[in-house]
């Protein structure tokens, strides 16, 4: 069984930016553009929805003008559907994407904070991704205060490029209904709680 689709997310982020929202105002500013073109699959659906990350491969390219002209092709790349997160009753969609740059070896570490604060907030929460650029071939559990962290920023998903990834599924039409429906129950589970109201630094 297997499923997969194309997800592609731009933004902008800054070098030595301090925090993912100053990343993406001073990137705005300075133009400083970010993006990246996957395709998310799993050859075993099964086990991708088993594990408690659900996992799955990602492969494609980033685009970083600072970092080379050229797309850089992505290897080993993975993409946390739901991963648990430190916080109770929220998830985290993850991106993990290393890339060989003009500067050496780079990853993007990225997360989606998917959680019930009131209102209507399941959109945003699903289409911004906090976005790190770290020097190296790292992890998630790489330190927020590292010097090898390059820039900070945030990419987006407009609703356009969101309905375009739609007609991108593909693999069986039993395995994709399964995933859509997983998906969604994920999605219900996380925002039929009641909202959780936190002072965020």
């Amino acid at each position: 069984m297997s499923v997969e689709f194309t997800e592609e997310m731009k933004g902008f982020y800054t070098p030595g930016a301090p925090a993912y929202d100053v990343g993406e105002v001073t990137g705005v500013r300075d133009w400083n553009r970010l993006m990246f073109h996957l395709t998310i699959g799993t050859s075993d659906l099964g086990a991708a929805l088993r594990d408690p990350r659900h996992a799955m491969q990602a492969r494609g390219h980033v685009r970083c003008a600072a970092l080379g002209a050229a797309p850089h092709p992505v290897h080993d790349g993975r993409f946390d559907l739901f991963a648990p997160s430190p916080v109770p009753g929220r998830l985290l969609m993850r991106y993990r994407l290393p890339f060989d740059s003009d500067l050496g070896p780079m990853t993007l570490l990225g997360f989606k904070d998917v959680g019930n604060d009131g209102g209507m907030d399941a959109w945003p929460d699903t289409t911004t991704l906090y976005t790190r650029l770290v020097r190296g071939t790292v992890d998630h559990d790489h330190p927020d205060d590292s010097p090898d962290e390059y820039g900070r920023g945030i990419l987006r998903l407009d609703a356009f490029m969101f309905a375009r990834q739609l007609t991108t599924y593909r693999g069986g039409l039993l395995d994709i209904t399964r995933f859509n429906l997983f998906f969604l129950r994920r999605l219900l589970a996380v925002y039929g709680r009641p909202p959780r109201l936190e002072v965020r630094a």
